[in-house]
């Protein structure tokens, strides 16, 4: 099944020195089972 919420951060800003934002998500079952995660990286 497809999650079916979406999340948009418009507000995210580097701190200082900070050259990648790295996101790790991961999917939870119902009996609270977590997935491997899935990462992203976002270069500023």
């Amino acid at each position: 099944m497809t999650c079916p919420r979406a999340f948009y951060a418009p507000d995210l800003a580097p701190e200082l020195g900070e050259r990648a934002a790295r996101f790790e998500v991961r999917a939870v079952g119902e009996l609270y089972t977590a997935s491997t995660p899935a990462t992203a990286v976002h270069p500023w």
